[in-house]
This record gives C-alpha cells, structure tokens and sequence, in this order.
C-alpha cells in the first residue's frame, strides 16, 4: 500500500547529507556524501544525486530513487560509477551476497566499473560492466580484462569474464 498522508500533507525535504559506515541494502558503501531530496511534487520518493563514495582504495559515484511509497520500496533510476580496486567491490557486496567472498579470495586488480540498480528492494535487480587492469586469478597474473555481470532478483549472478594472460 500507499503511506498515508502527514495532516499538513507531504513535507518537501532538501539536503546535502555525509556519512560514514553507511550500509544501504546490505551494501556496505563506506563513506559517502550525496544531495537529497524528497516528498512535496515527487510523491513519496527519496532522490539522492551527485552521490560520491569511498570504500578501501575505491571510488564511486552515482545517482537513485527511492519510492518509499511502494511496498516494498522501489528502487529505480540507479546508475552508479567506481574506480578503484575489485577487492573494495566484493567487500562491499559480502553483506548481501556472502558467496562474494569467493571472488574476492580468488580475484583482484584495478577496476573501473559501471552499473544501473532498479527493482523492488527485496528483488532489486542490477547489470555492471567492468574493465580490469593488471591482477591476480587463484594467484596467477594476468594482464588485464573485461567483465560484465547481472544481479537477478537479489541474489542470482550470472556474469562473465574474460581475462587476459600476463606476458
């Protein structure tokens, strides 16, 4: 169902907000600051743009709504942008998906990457991109690759990579 309505109706709520240990989705994110907005015309929803973040030696930035209206609440419009380290990503990811920690022990190098988040949040639903530079799989080198994955339904990962050999 809907939220019921304040009896002065919908406050209009602007802000430019900071945190640190900021866990949003069983994401662990780190520090993060971003610009907020929420209510009045834009119903119940919560937008928070010119997000930016670190996690570890990461990077990210990045934009979303939230529709706290919705049961439960919808996430859409979420574009995300990180560089940084893959180990910082599957860290990140540990809370909500305990089987990253696989990935994380078995893969790192320097990454940029990029993703799009939109669905209900007990479903929620994400593709990335990413291109990887100079790192290690299951402790053998390799030059560089790309990866692309999706998150279905929550908790499903299909992804890809491809990685090049060192030397």
């Amino acid at each position: 169902g809907r939220l019921g309505a304040a009896p002065y109706g919908n406050p209009r709520v602007e802000a430019s907000v900071r945190a640190r240990d900021l866990r949003f989705l069983r994401l662990d994110l780190g520090e993060a600051s971003a610009d907020v907005s929420y209510g009045a015309a834009g119903g119940f929803t919560l937008r928070a743009g010119r997000i930016e973040g670190r996690r570890g030696e990461t990077r990210y930035g990045g934009e979303i709504a939230v529709d706290l209206g919705a049961s439960p609440p919808s996430l859409s419009g979420g574009r995300f942008q990180a560089v940084g380290r893959l180990r910082d990503l599957f860290e990140g990811a540990m809370p909500w998906i305990p089987e990253a920690r696989w990935a994380r022990d078995a893969l790192d190098a320097p990454v940029e990457a990029e993703s799009r988040v939109e669905g209900p949040s007990d479903r929620v639903g994400a593709t990335f991109t990413a291109s990887l530079g100079s790192g290690q799989l299951l402790g053998r080198p390799f030059d560089g690759g790309r990866a692309a994955g999706r998150i279905e339904e929550g908790r499903r990962v299909p992804y890809l990579l491809a990685a090049m050999p060192a030397g």
